[in-house]
C-alpha cells in the first residue's frame, strides 16, 4: 500500500535546518489537502510555504481497514553537537519490521561516526503541529 509523507523543512539563515513531520497519508490528495491548509491558515507553516514536502512510500503488506498506525524509521546525522541532516529511509507496518529494517540496514552500509537511527510511530491520516509553530532568535548578552 502506498503512504505519503508530509514534512516541513525550515532552513535558517545560518544554514540550520529545522525538520518537522506533519503526519502519513493514505493518499496524496488528504497530504496536499492537508498542505494547502498549514500553508495558508497556521502559524509558521504560512510564513515557510515552501517548505512543505510530499514523499511516496510503500508500506508493504499494510491493511488499512484492520491498521491505522505505521513506523516511519530516520537516520539523522549530527555536527557540533546539533543535528544537522534527516533523511527518511522507509515506513513500515510494525516496530518490530523497524527494528529488523534498521539493523540490516547498518550491516549493509557504510555508517557514518556521528549517524544515528530511530523510527516513530503515526496514525494514518492524523496531522501532528496542528498548532503550528514559531522562531526566534536568542542573542546572548552577558558573561558566557
Amino acid at each position: 500500500m502506498k503512504c505519503y509523507l508530509m514534512y516541513h523543512i525550515h532552513v535558517f539563515e545560518d544554514e540550520t535546518k529545522d525538520y518537522k513531520i506533519i503526519g502519513v497519508f493514505t493518499s496524496y490528495d488528504k497530504a496536499l489537502d492537508v498542505k494547502e491548509k498549514y500553508s495558508s491558515e497556521l502559524l509558521g507553516f504560512k510564513d515557510y510555504p515552501s517548505g512543505f514536502c510530499i514523499e511516496e512510500f510503500e508500506v508493504v503488506g499494510l491493511d488499512v481497514a484492520k491498521q491505522r498506525t505505521v513506523y516511519v524509521i530516520f537516520t539523522y546525522i549530527y555536527k557540533n553537537g546539533e543535528e544537522e541532516e534527516l533523511s527518511v529511509i522507509k515506513i513500515v507496518k510494525n516496530q518490530e519490521e523497524s527494528k529488523k529494517f534498521i539493523k540490516k540496514y547498518k550491516s549493509k552500509n557504510k555508517i557514518k561516526k556521528n549517524q544515528y537511527f530511530d523510527y516513530e510511530k503515526y496514525n494514518l491520516d492524523e496531522k501532528c503541529w496542528q498548532e503550528g509553530f514559531i522562531t526566534y532568535e536568542c542573542k546572548y548578552e552577558g558573561n558566557t
